[in-house]
């Protein structure tokens, strides 16, 4: 059986051993190839046999079958003792999408195995509705030991997409901090809400100033995703202002979420005024240098027994010497605004070589969308013709084939010149 269509519950179970041709015997006469009233009856006859791969091998035929009189039938072998049948009557359930389901799979949510778990709410995503969000954010509020299975109940809220879920989600994002699920939760979080889209935005605002900085960092990466997005240009410019504010957050990665999704949402911004007010704040950041490391976090680690919580001294940290100039940089390249030139011709003469790589690159950016700003912008990058800058252990280019390519970019008569000459310069060196 292929994945896609016919997988709705997301990965269906594996048959395994060499009873798959003994039990395809048995119960191939229920094969959804044969079709009609009788591949039915055959298929339901096959949920009772005392070999469970056949009651296994019956279950897909009925998924395939898709036939409404089967629905209490699979819901009975959801009780079935054997894990295997049971992963496989999720996924025929799942296939039929009848919302009588709903029940029996919310309570599938509750099983032994964790793939049926996984199974089960990949199913109730798929079926949708209503009592089906009730069910997925009740799962999502009870322990759940299993980071994929609170993974796959998120999954299922945004391809619902309902508003609704936007407080369950976000509740489920403060309590995210136990050490496993600190980075794929918050991805598949930030991720259903971007597929809620606009109407979760006055809940992402409110969330900026969250005092916990998870939440409040989501909420930047999402308003980022989607604020180029909002119909309502209301709405848009009162993100935008949100994530100007966020960059006084006390939290850096806070910060540094809010420079990144100002600098996704350039696009969208669309207010002169507003505009200017997003480049004076990243100016001003600019003019900071670099941030002392953050005190190691509080975090949550989830057990059978509950929440405990932890000193996360001992856990890695990216954010320790946090620079957020290269973001900030990064952000005004992205709004191609002539009032950062100056700041950034200086920025490309830092120490720092990752603040000169992101200047190098936010001035091409700059020169090749408005030609009038190439003159000043010309000499700087030629400047950094010279500059064999690389991250270690890196496959990015240098920096001077970085400044190169800008000035490629820019592409006026001055440009090529400069470039011409810097490698004229080179090869005699």
């Amino acid at each position: 059986m292929s994945t896609g269509q016919h997988d709705p519950a997301g990965q269906e179970p594996a048959l395994g051993g060499g009873r798959r041709e003994a039990a395809a015997r048995r119960a191939g006469r229920a094969s959804p190839r044969l079709g009609g009233e009788a591949a039915l009856l055959h298929a339901l006859e096959a949920l009772h046999d005392q070999d469970s791969v056949v009651r296994e091998r019956a279950a897909e035929a009925l998924g395939y079958l898709d036939d409404a009189r089967a629905i209490a039938s699979l819901i009975a072998l959801l009780a079935d003792p054997n894990t295997q049948v049971r992963r496989r009557a999720v996924w025929a359930l799942a296939c039929a999408g009848d919302e009588s389901a709903v029940p029996a799979l919310a309570q599938a949510l509750t099983d032994s195995d964790v793939q049926v778990r996984q199974y089960a709410a990949g199913a109730l995503g798929r079926i949708g509705g209503a009592a089906a969000v009730d069910r997925l954010l009740e799962a999502l509020a009870r322990p759940e030991p299993n980071a994929r299975v609170r993974e796959r109940l998120v999954e299922a809220l945004g391809h619902i997409g309902d508003p609704r879920a936007v407080p369950g989600l976000l509740t489920a994002l403060r309590e995210s901090n136990y050490l496993t699920y600190i980075v794929t939760l918050r991805r598949a979080i930030t991720t259903a809400l971007e597929r809620i889209g606009q109407p979760a935005a006055p809940a992402m605002i409110k969330t900026l100033t969250d005092e916990n900085p998870r939440a409040a960092a989501a909420a930047a990466d999402v308003l980022g995703q989607l604020a180029a997005q909002f119909t309502d240009p209301c709405l848009r410019l009162q993100a935008i202002q949100a994530l100007v504010e966020a960059l006084r957050h006390d939290e850096p990665y806070v910060r540094r979420a809010a420079i990144r999704a100002l600098g996704r949402a350039a696009p969208g911004i669309g207010d002169e005024d507003m505009q200017a007010q997003v480049v004076q704040a990243l100016l001003d950041l600019l003019q900071e240098g670099p941030l002392e490391p953050p005190a190691p976090p509080t975090i949550m680690l989830w057990t059978p027994q509950g929440p405990i919580r932890s000193d996360a001294r001992e856990v890695p940290s990216s954010d320790t010497g946090l620079d957020l100039r290269s973001d900030a940089i990064e952000a005004l390249g992205s709004l191609h605004d002539p009032r950062a030139v100056p700041v950034l011709i200086e920025a490309a003469q830092d120490a720092d070589s990752d603040v000169r790589r992101a200047a190098v690159l936010a001035l091409g950016q700059i020169g090749a969308r408005r030609p009038a700003e190439a003159g000043q912008i010309i000499p700087a990058l030629a400047a950094r013709l010279s500059d064999a800058a690389a991250r270690p252990f890196s496959r990015e280019a240098r920096l001077c084939d970085l400044a190169a390519e800008a000035l490629r970019a820019i592409g006026t008569p001055e440009a090529l010149e400069a470039l011409a000459a810097g490698r004229q310069g080179r090869t005699q060196g």
